[in-house]
């Protein structure tokens, strides 16, 4: 028996060596945080193990892509196309078609007109970033791995959480459950740039405002043994920059909204990755997709010596692969057999209902997209924004659109 128990004390530290969980940190960081990607390739390269992921604002966005199954290669492949700009400033592409009834002022997320009123004082008039097809991708890319983990998040491919901010009780939430549309596009919505939309009755922010590093919330959700935080926040200049301050004053604005990322939040048995972009690109630099890509790669590379020596686990491709296969089993393609409107009055509810119906049977992803498109096609629907939410009983997808008025200041 003593023999026994003596065998077992020996076994134990070689038993648990190589166990060690692995938490991935994203911070935000506009474009800059593409380079992200390029930090999960060069892991999975290496096979450092991911076991959990928690993202701030872009960060968010990489982190949900990448727990709900889609390989690096993948990620970069979608944010690389041409449409994925369209994207994100909201002009129309070939794939996602409307057409606005009049010119926008400006197609650009981060224009900005400061009016100064004698009685009503200062306030912003700003052309929001025009968030209806980016609305619908984050919906159509990621709702089938939330299903598939029975939207709770700690159930996707790699348990994930996304960081948000509550401006009226001044804290920060960790969302992961529910709409997985609704988390990342609420932890990406900056003030004046971005309408934040309302996740569980809450109307919330970019993640950022209050931890654009959210390695706390890591430790708290997750209890990982060793923290991988990359970081493309930083300052914009030590000092006054007078020969490029008309080049980035559009970034500084940006940065006015977000808390600056402290890496002492990491201890010494975690990892700091920061690729080598503060002083050549910007936060709004989404052309540059591939420069910062391979920014982020060459950051992650330098760092594996490091990597191997705290992280003693190996997670080789092919295991990564099977996780990947094994989790896209459970998607259930998409196939829509509703529709549910919220805030439209009676009138605005039968014209969409008139577009968007059920009579002859379900509709596929390309039927709702064209309808949609359709929709917000025209003046009145131009507040709308989408959410695919699924009905376990019957394996289908419903269509929820949600109206919403503009408030004040283009806040919302």
């Amino acid at each position: 028996m003593k023999r026994a128990v003596l065998l077992s004390l020996i076994l134990l530290p070689v038993l648990s060596f190589g166990q060690e969980k692995v938490g991935l940190v994203l911070s935000g960081g506009g474009a800059k945080g593409l380079a992200h990607i390029g930090i999960i390739k060069a892991l999975e390269e290496n096979d450092i193990p991911i076991d959990y992921v928690v993202g701030t604002s872009m960060g968010a966005v990489v982190g949900a892509f990448y727990a709900s199954g889609y390989s690096p290669e993948e990620i970069e492949s979608i944010v690389t196309d041409p449409a994925f700009q369209h994207w994100m400033n909201g002009t129309s592409t070939e794939r996602y078609q409307y057409n606005y009834t009049k010119e926008e002022d400006n197609a650009s997320w981060l224009s900005l007109d400061l009016i100064i009123d004698p009685e009503k004082g200062a306030q912003f008039n700003s052309p929001l970033a025009n968030d209806l097809i980016i609305n619908f991708v984050l919906n159509e890319y990621l709702t089938q791995g939330a299903q598939a983990a029975d939207f709770n998040f700690n159930k996707m491919m790699v348990p994930y959480k996304a960081v948000a901010a509550d401006v009226f009780t001044q804290s920060t939430l960790a969302l992961d459950s529910g709409s997985i549309m609704k988390a990342v596009r609420s932890s990406m919505a900056v003030p004046f740039f971005y309408r934040p939309i309302k996740n569980n009755d809450q109307y919330l922010f970019d993640g950022g405002i209050y931890d654009n590093f959210p390695v706390d919330i890591m430790r708290k959700g997750f209890s990982p043994d060793i923290v991988i935080g990359s970081n493309v926040a930083t300052r914009l200049s030590e000092t006054y920059p007078f020969d490029t301050d008309d080049q980035i004053i559009n970034d500084a604005l940006l940065f006015m909204f977000l808390d600056k990322t402290n890496p002492a939040v990491l201890s010494e048995s975690d990892i700091y990755v920061e690729p080598d972009i503060e002083n050549n690109y910007s936060a709004l630099d989404f052309d540059k997709v591939e420069a910062l890509i391979d920014s982020g790669y060459h950051a992650a590379l330098r760092k594996i010596p490091e990597l191997k020596e705290k992280i003693s686990t190996r997670r080789s491709k092919a295991q990564v692969t099977l996780m990947r296969r094994e989790f896209f089993e459970k998607f259930i393609p998409f196939e829509f057999y509703d529709l549910k409107l919220y805030g439209f009055s009676e009138e605005q509810e039968g014209f969409v209902r008139k577009l968007i119906n059920f009579n002859d049977g379900t509709k596929n992803i390309n039927q709702i997209s064209d309808a949609y498109f359709q929709l917000v096609s025209e003046p009145y629907f131009k507040n709308i924004y989408p959410n695919f939410s699924f009905n376990t009983e019957r394996e289908a997808y419903v269509l929820e659109l949600y109206l919403k008025s503009t408030a004040k200041n283009a806040l919302t």
